[in-house]
């Protein structure tokens, strides 16, 4: 009996392993054997479009290091290929591959794997392909993990919904999550969008990209662990949508055109932004309001311990951040500048609390202007305001005030509450 059961078990173990190994597609470029059948490294698929169509939810496909296009056959317009996602599939770059000593080794900087839209002319963007990926109603198990992708056409030369914005990726209902990707494009337009979805976004790199990275509308989105650097245009922009921004690092991305935000732009009713423990650094250069972060509408705002250094306007305020009634605690405001306008650090008739000002200036409020607006006042409470600067009002400590409709501003602990004249300043 025991020996029974123990060939039993060894038999469940053995049909287990089976199975698992059925459920992994293998796609490698110098894959030495045949056929071509995706069932091992040297028998991997030479394309990643042979695996997506072998895949079905629950499969995992490994892609060695190389630079993958999308199949063009059959199509009477070639920039419509794409990799399409399959729902409930993880698909994951970065591994050795055939011919390596150990081809599961997977490392994201020595074996690169690269997504390209590049299928014509090398050297011209406008016979590329509209998206590099698309996924399309997924569900919540679908995986993007550790490719580079690049070279999607977006806007050049065309201006048809959907292939306006999503160069290197469009994401259109349902669920994705992002992990270990890096995103450089040449496109016009926005490299990733997401239309009514949840998706989330970690370890991520965008860099280089020469307009605007991501859009988002009527989407649920998360960002975290990833980094937005050297961008032609604002890094993230959302629009009734819900952004979560966790430990991401922003730096010198720059608003096409002369937008607003540098690094996020949030509007539109509805939707909500919740940004926490990240870097803010040299964004905004030539943006018409909130240097590193512009949030508009009527949305929940929330900015928690976060850093802003030297971040800028030249429009009407907001060096770092302009916001209408936001929650902005335990944040530090270096050498943010508003050249024109209001507010050198922070405008927005927010609730701040346990904020540090040093050095930052403006023509009017060198650390904080608030407007005369708001849904219930202002707050400034347990801040403290170093060597901040005005070309007038609020210099000194930094906060400047217009009222507006007897809207009052309260200073707590430190300083007591402000008059109610059309111009009020807090001088010290």
């Amino acid at each position: 009996m025991v020996a029974r059961v123990a060939s039993i078990a060894l038999l469940l173990l053995v049909v287990s392993g089976a199975v698992q190994a059925q459920n992994v597609i293998y796609v490698d470029q110098n894959a030495s054997l045949t056929p071509h059948d995706g069932s091992s490294w040297c028998n991997a698929f030479l394309t990643l479009d042979e695996a997506l169509d072998a895949s079905t939810g629950g499969f995992t496909i490994k892609v060695a290091d190389g630079t993958y296009i999308p199949d063009t056959a059959g199509l009477a317009d070639p920039c419509m290929a794409t990799f399409t996602m399959v729902s409930g599939v993880s698909v994951q770059g970065g591994y050795a591959g055939c011919g390596a000593p150990d081809p599961n080794v997977r490392d994201f900087d020595l074996y690169e794997t690269t997504l390209s839209g590049s299928i014509g002319d090398p050297v011209d963007l406008w016979d590329n392909c509209y998206h590099v990926v698309t996924s399309l109603n997924c569900d919540s198990q679908t995986v993007l993990d550790g490719f580079r992708i690049n070279d999607g056409r977006g806007g050049i030369g065309n201006y048809d919904f959907p292939h306006t914005a999503g160069a290197d990726l469009y994401i259109l209902g349902g669920e994705l999550q992002i992990k270990q990707c890096v995103i450089r494009s040449e496109g016009r337009g926005f490299p990733l969008v997401s239309v009514e979805a949840d998706i989330s976004i970690d370890q991520c790199l965008f860099e280089y990209n020469r307009f605007s990275v991501a859009y988002h509308a009527d989407s649920s989105v998360s960002y975290s662990n990833s980094v937005f650097r050297n961008n032609g245009g604002v890094a993230i922009s959302s629009y009734r949508t819900d952004l979560t921004i966790n430990h991401c690092d922003f730096h010198a991305n720059i608003p096409f055109g002369g937008g607003e935000g540098g690094a996020i732009r949030h509007w539109g009713e509805g939707g909500s932004a919740y940004i926490n423990d990240s870097t803010f650094t040299n964004n905004g250069e030539g943006s018409l309001a909130g240097g590193a972060i512009y949030l508009g509408g009527g949305l929940p705002k929330e900015i928690r311990n976060c850093t802003f250094t030297d971040n800028v306007t030249n429009g009407d305020g907001g060096g770092a951040i302009v916001a209408a009634d936001a929650v902005i605690s335990n944040c530090r405001f270096e050498r943010n500048r508003a050249t024109w306008g209001s507010g050198g650090a922070v405008w927005s008739p927010a609730d701040i609390t346990g904020c540090e000002f040093i050095g930052n200036s403006a023509g009017e409020g060198g650390a904080v202007s608030i407007p005369g607006f708001g849904l219930g006042g202002a707050r400034v409470d347990h801040c403290t305001f170093i060597n901040n600067s005005s070309d007038s009002w609020g210099g000194g400590c930094g906060v400047y005030k217009q009222a507006y409709r007897n809207q009052p501003l309260y200073i707590l602990r430190k300083f007591s509450e402000m008059g109610r004249s059309f111009q009020q300043a807090l001088l010290c």
